[in-house]
Parts: C-alpha cells; structure tokens; sequence
C-alpha cells in the first residue's frame, strides 16, 4: 500500500531521508513532476436530496427487522464480496503505477576472478569484484507517467462507483424481500381467519339443517366455500414457503420462525419528483462510474501521446571495484547523468495509439449518455409506480371500507333472514378479496417506494447503512482518500440538461380521477343505513343496535368462559351475576335455584371445568339471543360429568346475561380420588 507516502507527498515537500545520497536536484525534479495533478483539486460539494430515513438506528433505537434484512444482505453477499476484492486490485494496481513515479534505486555486486596477459610482461591472474548503487528518475515523458497513475486512480473510482451501485441493487433486493415475505405471511393470516369464518359458518348452517329449518343445498354451498378457503390458505402458506426461499438466497438468512415482518416502509416522499429527478441525473453513482470512466479515458490519451516527447531520465550512481584493471586497489568512479532519448521512427505505431484512446473516449462520452438515459427511465418509471400505486392505495381503502360495513349488515341481516346464505357468502367472497388486495397493495406502494429509493442511488442511505460494509479498514481509508481527490471540471458533471429537461417532464394521469373526486373529498364512504336495504321495518334497525355478530360472538365466547371460571373458583356472586333474573330454570322458580346452586357448589370440591367446542349461533329471529354450545368437563373429587350444554345469552340494556340453560349429560361417574377420575376420563374419551 502507497497510501501513506501518496498522502505525505500531497501535504509536504520534506524529502525523505532514506534518499538523503540523492543529488538535489533530482529530489526536487521528483516532487515537482511527480505529485498528480489531481492532489492540488477541492472536492466538489455535492447537494443531495435526502432521503427520510424512518429506519435509522439510534442508541435508543435499535434496527428495526427491515434494516436488519439489508444489513444481512449486504454482508452475506458473494457478488459485493467479489466486487470489494476487484476494487482492492484495482487500488493495488494504481499503487504500481504509482510505483513509476518514484526513483528507482537498484544495487549491484559482481565477484570473478580475471587474467591479464599483456605482451612483454607476466600473465596476472587476481580476484576482481565491484559493487554499487544507481538511482534513476524520469524527469519527462510527456507527463505520460502522471497521466497512467491518474488513469488507474480513475479506474479504481470506477469499480467504487460500480460498487455503490450494487450495493443499492442488494439492498433493494433484501429489502423487497423483506416485504414480500411480510406480505404473505399477511395474505396468510387473512387466508386463516376466511376459513375459520366459513368453518364456523357451515357449522351454524349444519346445525340448522340438523334442526330442519335450513335446506341441504345450503350446507353443501357453505361447505364448498370452505374448501375453497382452504384452497386459498394451501396457496398463501406455498407463497410464503417460495418468499423465505428467495429471502434466504439473498440475504443467506433463514427467515425467524416466529418473526411476523412488516410490509409497509414508512419513508416519507415530500420532495418535489423533479427534484428527485435532477438529484439522480446528477449523482447517481452509475453517473459518478462513467465520469471516472470518461477521466480514465482523457488520460489515457496523455500517455498515449508519450511517443511524441522525447524523454529525459536523471542518473546517479557510484561503483566500487577492486584490483581495477590489474592495478591491485580499489578505485570508486561515481558519476550523475542526464540521460535524453526521443523515437524517430516507429512505423506509425504512435499515431494509431494516440487515435485509439481518443476513440476510447468519444466511446466513453458516448456511454455517458446511454447511461444518463437510464437512470433517467428508471427514475421516472419509480416516480409513476409511487404515485399510482398511492392513488390505488386510496381506492382499495375505500373499498375495503365500504365492504366491511356491508358485511357487518349482511351478517345482521342473515340472522334474522332478511338475506340469504349466497348474499352472505358473496360478501365475505367480496370482503376477502377486497382486504387481500388492500395488503397487495400496501406492499406494492413500499416496493415502488424502495425502487424509487434505489433508482435515485439512496437507498444505503435510508436504511442509515456503511455501503463498504463488505471492505476492511485500509480500503475504507483509501476510499476517503480518493474520493477526496476527486477532479473537478466537464469529467465531473451531471448529465446533459436537456435530458432533465423539467418544462416538458409530468407524471402521467393514470385515470378514474373525476370519477372519484367524491371519494377522495370526503376521505370516507357515507353509512350504510341498515333501515333502507330492506323495507325499513324496525325489525332492522334494532338489528343495527346490536353491533356486529363477528364482535358480539367473540365478547359472548370470553364471557362464557369467566361463567366456567367462577364456578371453578366457586365465587357465588360472579357466577349467579351471569344469569338474569328472568332465567327460568328446567325445575322450579328462579329463587329456589340460586339456593340450590350456592349449596352445591358451596359443598362441592376441587372443581376443575373444562370447555371445549364452543359454536356461536345467533337466534333467527331474535337479533338479541345467541346461543352457545359447548362440550363441558366437569370434574369434583366425588363426581365427574361430561355433558353438552347450550346457554342462550339475550341483551338487556348493553348486558348480556344468560336467559336458558340445557344441560344434555353424554357420561358420568362416581369417583373415589384422581386414580379413579382419570380411568373414568380414559372411558369416556
């Protein structure tokens, strides 16, 4: 590595004292001609965009997974890897060509053994051997030399540049990856609770028929909507499977079994697009590549041109020989040249160098161009898919709004017979698919988000991530240290402005936009009137009263189960609170069961209740009862009862309360302690 000694010759002219034997004046000619031109540029300032950032890690913060994902990707992948170790070589390769610009100093030694004979005189024979030291500098070439280490330092910027690039590419990848496993675990979990909705429904519509008061088609309608919504959970869990395969390709990660991923990036686009636009246009780092590239290419014309120079080397050596031509002593002869040749003649081999760089860099030019027409395409085409895919956004919104206040009513008016099952089974077909593609949506508004993001270059900077995550330490530095040196001038600028061109730049209307102008004014959809989608009878505006089916069945499912709780825990005054003082009992008056009930329980001990298969069926024509049926275990230390009981729930003033109670026992025992109990259990299973 030349990256100290280049950064001591761009802040001192002090001469190293190793070379301190040096004459003067070849020092001097060395530091004058040999410091690039580049050192003494400033670094342009360059005016970024900024990218919000909603994923920066603070002390306080830590990543968040979708972060996580990016840094992963970027760490484990081979192509970074390779391209990090082709911009090593490329740095070392500058370093050799920075290597022509020092002196170069070799040592000689020589040991033999001569014979002299001369005429009239004795034949000597003697040990001779000689050593010395020679330096030599290029003084001029035609600043061929300063052009190639220029040309070299370009193309190590390149490969950086290049680099940046891909790196953007995989934090793309990663990150999209990231969404689409999030999305389909979304599409999945939707894909659960569709079929438990039409399990749980085609176990009401099985209970009616059982009951004679539902037709036989109607449960094999509701059951071939079921396995259709098994179908659809099959095809969610396979896409989920195909996503965290591609996760793992990319990132070499396997997907966290119990990590629920997030779809929706929360980057904030405030920014103007053409601002966007002018920003990637001017420093994108494919741009940045063919603007080294292009400087690369000018100075490769500068050496190439070295064959119309003459060239002047700077020589100082001293030798040491012993038994110097037979005189029997040492002798030192030192001596400093100024060495001057220059080619007459080559067959025109110069010419046609010269004319091939300058080719090389009307190609480079050339290429600028195309890729300034790229980056302008991609750029757009994100600011479109953004745009659009927010608009949509809006629509399935409103969409999915409004079917989920049909649904609720449909579901009402289901239960008191106003609808029929193919009207309830089309809604909650239209409810599911209109919450699916709201998610698909979602996902597809961040991935258009991250395109965009990657499209203008910013995408390591959102995701507050080191691009050179993949490089050690002196790369990192020699990075800095080039980037630092970056020239300025035409190599250094943006694209041509006409391909900006802002007058003439608009997004495209994608359509539907006076069609909905109602809908985005108001944000929201007006409520749906239960009373106007039948006859307007009160039958459906108590219907409406009573809140959604969905919601009152959950809420009637937990309370049936603190019921269960407080017999268990035998606290009298919850468990009695449950039961409405017009429950009438199988036998007797209300009074007389209360009494009933506090003794037995009272007595009884080591109560242990379990519930299980609890199905809610709304009254058909009682819009305030639902019926709970269940399988319970009941378990005492001398008894043990395993039974079907239905409980019919009725609101009263917002409460709900148990109005009826059937007990069905299906087994029982007499038991003497737990031996007993469980081989009473084993029976009954």
């Amino acid at each position: 590595m030349q990256f100290n000694e280049r950064a001591n010759m761009n802040t001192s002219n002090t001469p190293n004292p190793t070379l301190k034997t040096l004459p003067a004046a070849m020092l001097l000619a060395l530091l004058t001609l040999s410091a690039p031109a580049a050192w003494a540029q400033e670094s342009q300032a360059v005016t970024e965009v900024p990218a919000q950032s909603a994923t920066q890690a603070t002390e306080n913060n830590p990543p968040n997974p979708l972060q996580q994902s990016v840094i992963k990707g970027l760490q484990n992948s081979p192509t970074l890897d390779a391209d990090v170790h082709a911009l090593e070589a490329q740095m070392e390769e500058a370093n050799v060509v920075f290597g022509t610009l020092l002196p170069t100093v070799d040592a000689r030694g020589s040991a033999g053994r001569e014979r002299t004979r001369i005429e009239d005189a004795d034949t000597r024979t003697y040990n001779a051997n000689s050593y010395g030291i020679e330096a030599r500098q290029n003084l001029y070439n035609g600043f061929a030399s300063q052009a190639r280490y220029l040309a070299a330092h370009s193309g190590a910027m390149q490969s950086y540049y290049r680099y940046l690039n891909k790196a953007n590419q995989v934090a793309f990848e990663a990150s999209s990856a990231h969404v689409d496993v999030s999305r389909f675990q979304a599409l999945t979990r939707l894909s659960e609770d569709n079929l438990k909705y039409h399990q749980d429904l085609m176990n009401r519509i099985e209970e009616k028929v059982k009951s004679g008061v539902t037709r036989q088609s109607d449960l094999e309608q509701a059951r071939s909507r079921y396995t259709l919504a098994l179908g659809n959970l099959a095809t969610e869990k396979a896409n989920t499977f195909s996503a965290m395969a591609n996760y793992q390709r990319i990132t070499d990660t396997v997907w966290p079994v119990n990590q629920v991923g997030e779809y929706v990036v929360n980057a904030n686009f405030e920014i103007e697009n053409r601002e966007r636009l002018v920003f990637a246009l001017n420093n994108h780092p494919l741009l940045k590549a063919s603007n080294s590239a292009l400087t690369a290419a000018k100075q490769e014309v500068t050496a190439a041109s070295e064959g119309f120079h003459p060239r002047l080397d700077l020589r100082a050596k001293t030798d040491i020989y012993s038994n110097y031509l037979s005189t029997f002593d040492e002798r030192q002869i030192s001596s400093i040249d100024l060495l001057a040749t220059i080619n007459l003649y080559r067959g025109g081999a110069d010419t046609a160098t010269r004319n091939a760089a300058i080719k090389r860099r009307l190609r480079s030019l050339d290429d600028k161009l195309v890729i300034c027409r790229a980056i302008r395409q991609s750029t757009q085409t994100a600011l479109f898919d953004v745009i659009s895919s927010q608009k949509k956004l809006n629509y399935f919104r409103e969409q999915a709004a409004a079917i989920t206040k049909a649904r609720a009513a449909y579901e009402q008016q289901f239960a008191v017979g106003r609808r029929s099952l193919l009207d309830l089974l089309s809604a909650e077909n239209e409810y599911y698919q209109a919450q699916r593609a709201l998610i698909n949506i979602e996902a597809d508004l961040s991935v258009s988000k991250l395109k965009l993001l990657g499209a203008t270059g910013q995408l390591t900077t959102l995701f507050a991530v080191d691009a050179l995550i993949n490089a050690d330490e002196p790369t990192k530095r020699n990075v800095m240290f080039y980037d630092e040196q970056r020239l300025s001038g035409a190599e250094s600028e943006g694209c041509p402005a006409s391909l900006i061109n802002l007058e003439d730049f608009d997004l495209p209307n994608i359509g539907f936009d006076e069609a909905l102008k109602s809908v985005e004014a108001t944000n929201n959809l007006p409520p749906i009137q239960l009373a106007q989608l039948a006859n307007g009878d009160v039958t459906n505006q108590q219907v409406a009263a009573f809140g959604d089916p969905a919601e009152v069945s959950k809420s009637l499912i937990d309370k049936t189960k603190a019921w269960a709780k407080a017999w268990e825990s035998k606290d009298l005054n919850s468990y009695i609170a449950f039961y409405a003082p017009n429950f009438k009992p199988e036998e007797g008056s209300y009074e007389a069961w209360v009494s009933k009930r506090r003794d037995r329980i009272s007595k009884a001990q080591g109560i242990d209740i379990e519930i299980s298969d609890l199905q809610v069926i709304p009254s058909f024509d009682k819009p305030d009862e639902y019926e709970i049926s269940f399988v319970q275990d009941y378990r005492a230390k001398f008894y043990q009862e395993r039974s079907k009981k239905v409980l019919t729930w009725k609101e009263n003033k917002g409460i709900w309360q148990i109005i009826r109670e059937q007990n069905t026992p299906v087994t029982t025992a007499q038991t003497q302690g737990r031996k007993n109990l469980n081989l009473a259990h084993a029976k009954v299973n």
